[in-house]
């Protein structure tokens, strides 16, 4: 119970910090009345459990408003033509046509020379002559340093559905079309850490899928089991929209249960209940999955709460859906406020609370 008022008190104070743009100093200042007010109430035999939901709201409060979400956009108008310097920093994905990549963009020239420019950006780029010769497909690299150059395209609102406000929430400056992509150091080394080896995972199971089923097939397979949505054609995509059934497509809290439930069973069948490390196996397996997955936001609320459900395992205690919601959501708000506003987040904590409150019923 406890740990569910600590995190919707985390909650709410990062919904105050996001909605009404508070100043920071006077809210340090109630952090610290906060803080001597406990003092206080300590001295005097007082409930100190009030004071500290109101200190958590605050704190809360304080990181969102330091999280700073401004966008600088990447043009002032459409086609314009721009060269980013930046580095790869997800999963490269090949589409129909292109390959689209995330980049961390460093600099941008808009016809002046460069400037500082420290924001996220989508590329749907070709890959150079030298890329196609000296690498297998995708041929680009998490890790990559670019030097891109591009027409800008500004986000457009389809019908009810504002295209830049999605990309703003996901932390995205923009998006430009490239067929001038040059490696920054084409003779630099490529620098290996512990995402490229869940990327190429990623990649050889993506090729399997590949190899075991015709393209149609095996398309909707990485969709359903890796989240690589690129390769699936657009009259399929158009299909599964105009049914209503777009959700199917999508990596959701129901692959990580599954996966945990696979794990649990198999570690219990080959290591045996009698020792808890046979807990490690499911806690490791739905990690590893949500990072071979993308990441999605239901997946790792469904992760965080998976951890949550191992640890009570491993304590003994009883296990509850609605304290390891909140913790999972307080979580993810923690590292990234502005997770909060992603309407696939709301929608994946609204349905797993939805689903503890009837259970009972």
């Amino acid at each position: 119970m406890k740990l569910g008022l600590l995190a919707s008190a985390w909650l709410v104070g990062t919904i105050i910090g996001l909605r009404m743009d508070p100043v920071v100093l006077p809210l340090a200042l109630l952090v610290l009345a906060a803080i001597a007010g406990g003092i206080m109430t300590r001295f005097c035999h007082w409930p100190l459990w009030p004071v500290v939901l109101a200190a958590v709201v605050l704190v809360a409060a304080i990181r969102a408003t330091a999280d700073d979400d401004s966008l600088m956009p990447l043009a002032t108008s459409d086609g314009q033509t721009v060269t980013i310097q930046g580095r790869v920093v997800n999963d490269p994905e090949s589409t129909q046509r292109f390959f689209r990549l995330e980049v961390e963009a460093d600099a941008i020239d808009r016809g002046s020379g460069f400037h500082p420019f420290s924001f996220r950006i989508l590329v749907f780029a070709e890959p150079p002559p030298s890329l196609v010769s000296s690498r297998e497909p995708p041929y680009f690299r998490y890790g990559d340093q670019l030097l891109i150059e591009g027409q800008v395209q500004l986000p457009r609102a389809f019908a009810e559905f504002d295209y830049g406000a999605y990309l703003a929430n996901q932390g995205i400056s923009g998006f430009i079309y490239s067929r001038s992509v040059l490696l920054s150091n084409p003779n630099a080394r490529p620098q290996k850490d512990w995402r490229n080896s869940i990327f190429d995972l990623r990649g050889r199971l993506s090729e399997n899928l590949e190899d075991a089923l015709p393209e149609r097939h095996s398309a909707i397979g990485q969709a359903l089991l890796l989240g690589k949505r690129g390769r699936l054609p657009e009259d399929l995509v158009e299909d599964f929209r105009s049914t209503g059934t777009s959700h199917i497509l999508a990596i959701s809290g129901l692959h990580v249960g599954l996966m945990m439930i696979m794990g649990l069973a198999l570690a219990a069948w080959t290591i045996g209940r009698r020792w808890n490390a046979y807990l490690l196996v499911p806690l490791a397996l739905i990690w590893v999955y949500v990072l071979i997955s993308g990441e999605s936001p239901s997946a790792i609320r469904a992760a965080i709460m998976g951890t949550v459900y191992i640890a009570a395992l491993l304590a003994g205690r009883p296990g509850s859906i609605l304290p390891a919601l909140s913790l999972a959501a307080a979580a993810m708000v923690a590292l990234d406020p502005h997770v909060l506003q992603q309407t696939s987040f709301q929608l994946s904590v609204g349905a797993m609370a939805g689903i503890a409150l009837v259970m009972p019923f």
